[in-house]
């Protein structure tokens, strides 16, 4: 959950439960004080004032002068919420669980009814997680205090090329690829930005030395062309496809720098600069007979390669 929707869940908190202590809060929104103390000082720098009062019988609680008001919400704004809660569910989000409880809070906050029954379903197909969330989820909880205060992470991860390995890192973000959670960060081993996988980080200290990000550092940009989460060089590919993938294709915009030319037989002339060399070539064979590669020369071998060697009888 971001941290927006973390702040706002803290003024749903008090507005339901009057005065809080500050470590309740923090054990209702599954933070650290420290944290609550920064969505504190966020949520008044917006217009919305909490009041700490110290003592026995202190805590915190929203101000009488907050400009913070219970704007109205429509029933087809409920069925995006729900709908957004159902994605995350089916998706594996390691926080759909915290999201629905969210949207529980502003359905009572807000004395909603439940329209689920009113909006046509959505459906998610995603192949299921076979690891525990819990692990991830603390994970993720350390890299983002690392990331507040901007101090570096040795992590202990593994890699499926080199097995696991030691690395110093810089956390930047986080991302969601197929109901996986991933982190960018800064690599010291690979003096470069690198993807980390949530699950396969076995273990995770976070070190005194601080770090800063690269200004020049732009997600669009890092993740521009690509075709997947694999990174790399970028390419210039040229295929013919064919039906039933020709229109498949035709449907979506797989690169910034594509250019695609329906043919006479109902195929496609596809050529596009991409990057993410090894989910190119599974995203092709992926077509199978329906595509033929033209170039580059190199592709067109790797795949003639990895069509003999799924061939061969052992």
């Amino acid at each position: 959950m971001g941290k927006i929707g973390t702040a706002l869940n803290m003024v749903m908190l008090l507005q339901s439960n009057g005065k809080m202590k500050l470590d309740e809060i923090a054990r209702e929104l599954e933070v650290s004080k420290r944290q609550v103390q920064e969505y504190k000082s966020e949520l008044e720098q917006a217009g919305i004032f909490i009041d700490s009062q110290s003592g026995k019988y202190g805590g915190y609680s929203i101000a009488p002068e907050s400009i913070y008001f219970s704007a109205s919400l429509r029933e087809m704004d409920l069925g995006i919420l729900d709908r957004v809660a159902d994605f995350l569910t089916e998706s594996n989000n390691m926080y759909s669980k915290e999201y629905k409880n969210s949207i529980n809070r502003i359905k009572s906050n807000f004395k909603l009814k439940n329209c689920e029954d009113e909006n046509m379903k959505y459906f998610y197909i995603y192949p299921g997680c076979s690891l525990t969330q819990e692990k991830d989820r603390e994970i993720s909880r350390q890299i983002s205090d690392a990331y507040a205060v901007k101090k570096k992470m040795k992590i202990e991860y593994k890699s499926i090329k080199s097995g696991i390995s030691e690395r110093i890192v810089h956390p930047y973000g986080f991302y969601s690829y197929q109901s996986d959670t991933y982190l960018i960060a800064y690599c010291e081993k690979r003096k470069a930005i690198r993807d980390f996988k949530i699950c396969r980080i076995k273990n995770l200290e976070i070190l005194d030395e601080r770090y800063v990000i690269d200004e020049d550092f732009k997600i669009g940009e890092y993740t521009k062309n690509s075709i997947g989460n694999f990174k790399g060089d970028e390419i210039d590919i040229h295929l013919i496809i064919r039906e039933p993938f020709a229109t498949v294709v035709s449907e979506k915009r797989w690169s910034s720098k594509q250019t695609i030319k329906e043919l006479e037989d109902g195929s496609i002339d596809f050529k596009a600069r991409m990057m993410g060399y090894e989910q190119i070539k599974n995203w092709i064979l992926g077509m199978g007979p329906s595509v033929t590669v033209l170039s580059p020369e190199n592709l067109v071998e790797d795949i003639r390669k990895d069509i003999n060697k799924m061939m061969k009888v052992y």
